[in-house]
């Protein structure tokens, strides 16, 4: 909704009796009390005042997308603390982690307002075996992993990702191998799973990511038709949208080459893949790129090595890739700048890893899980980029095999 307002003029009464900043400025004797302006400078826009202005004498404000960060900054600056708490409200309703950096900068120089209420989250997704059966909780501080919650569906060889303060499980096989078009959303906030509409094709070995709020699926496997238990077809081109607002899933543009076990990630306003299992099931060396606005694919780059079962996270406008079966050492980590298409070799992970799971939390990169040959990766390794080091944060219970990781948001107590 929007609104428009029509200049009038307010009572400075009813301006006094709404905010302590004009009472304090009109009533104490300060030189604004007998001027019949006020001059804000540049500080405030004059439709933003206007709205201020209106809230003073009706005490009714409407709120939108346009308006709320300009409402939460002027409300905190003239002490509407009002208007600051029910924009900082309308915000965190629409947090999602295409704005979440931004929202964290509002937060951080407006501590007042409810924003500091959302905390960063890292959740592992595992259990005893491949197949997956729980939701763990990494306590950066206590350097614990605990557990937080079961998966009413166990599965394995699925992607999650987050939206918000969501976390969207995909695909999968289940308990008898059969391959699942279910979507279950565990929900931070409230530490409770639902589940939503589910997707278009039945897929497992597939990648995900969030893109300007919706959910990507893309590439995997699916069934064989009239094969039980389930075999595997050739890596799929199919690319899925859903949409969490409407709980709908849509067919986009397929990829320019089909891919299983490929790394997935955003950056930029596009998606990014990197290698994985071609329909031939070699290893693939291509970065495939989708930009939503043309709905179409493009080959960005060569990888430096053909490679499947990568992890990849993003910091900015770098996207970094590491681990995986590669032709060289699986301990080997690279940084892909995604605006010059240009790859740099990065200090080597502490031990070789294929099928680890990475992510990016504040400025610094997480990995955990994979293996090498018959041995487990036992920790949880930060890197930074800055020193260009690896460390390592904890180490991983043996009960705990790693199947997903994810970044979310979650509220912090008062």
């Amino acid at each position: 909704m929007s609104v428009s307002v029509h200049e009038t003029r307010k009572s400075r009464s009813s301006t006094v009796a709404a905010c302590r900043y004009f009472e304090a400025m009109f009533s104490h004797g300060l030189r604004e009390s007998r001027d019949d302006t006020v001059n804000f400078q540049d500080n405030l826009h004059p439709e933003v005042l206007e709205l201020l202005l209106d809230f003073a004498y009706s005490s009714r404000i409407v709120l939108n997308e346009e308006n709320a960060e300009s409402l939460l900054e002027a409300g905190d600056m003239l002490q509407f603390h009002d208007v600051r708490d029910a924009a900082a409200e309308f915000l965190e309703k629409n947090l999602f982690p295409s704005n979440c950096l931004g929202m964290m900068l509002l937060s951080d120089n407006h501590r007042g307002a409810r924003p500091r209420k959302a905390g960063h989250t890292l959740l592992i997704l595992g259990g005893q075996t491949f197949m997956c059966d729980k939701v763990y909780q990494v306590d950066h501080k206590a350097k614990e992993i605990i557990p937080k919650a079961d998966l009413p569906s166990p599965r394995k060889e699925f992607s999650a990702s987050a939206i918000g303060c969501k976390v969207y499980v995909t695909g999968g096989r289940g308990s008898e191998n059969g391959v699942s078009k279910d979507v279950w959303v565990y929900d931070t906030v409230h530490e409770e799973w639902s589940k939503a509409a589910p997707m278009l094709i039945a897929r497992f070995g597939h990648g995900s990511a969030e893109l300007e709020n919706c959910l990507y699926v893309v590439g995997g496997h699916t069934s064989l038709a009239g094969i039980f238990p389930a075999s595997p077809s050739v890596s799929l081109k199919q690319v899925e949208r859903y949409d969490p607002g409407a709980n709908k899933w849509s067919m986009v543009s397929p990829l320019r080459d089909g891919v299983s076990n490929a790394a997935v990630v955003s950056a930029k306003l596009k998606l990014f893949v990197f290698g994985g299992t071609s329909i031939h099931r070699d290893m693939v060396s291509k970065v495939q790129c989708y930009d939503p606005a043309e709905n179409r694919w493009t080959i960005k780059a060569e990888c430096p090595q053909p490679w499947r079962y990568t992890a990849a996270a993003v910091l900015g406008s770098q996207i970094f890739i590491m681990g995986g079966d590669t032709e060289f050492t699986a301990a080997s980590a690279y940084r892909f700048d995604c605006e010059t298409n240009q790859w740099t070799r990065i200090g080597d992970m502490t031990a070789k890893r294929m099928s680890c799971h990475a992510l990016a939390s504040g400025n610094k990169l997480y990995v955990v899980g994979g293996y090498f040959g018959t041995q487990r990766c036992k920790t949880l390794d930060c890197y930074d980029p800055t020193a260009d080091t690896w460390s390592c944060i904890t180490t991983v219970p043996y009960s705990l095999i790693p199947t997903a990781f994810v970044s979310t948001w979650k509220h912090l107590p008062a």
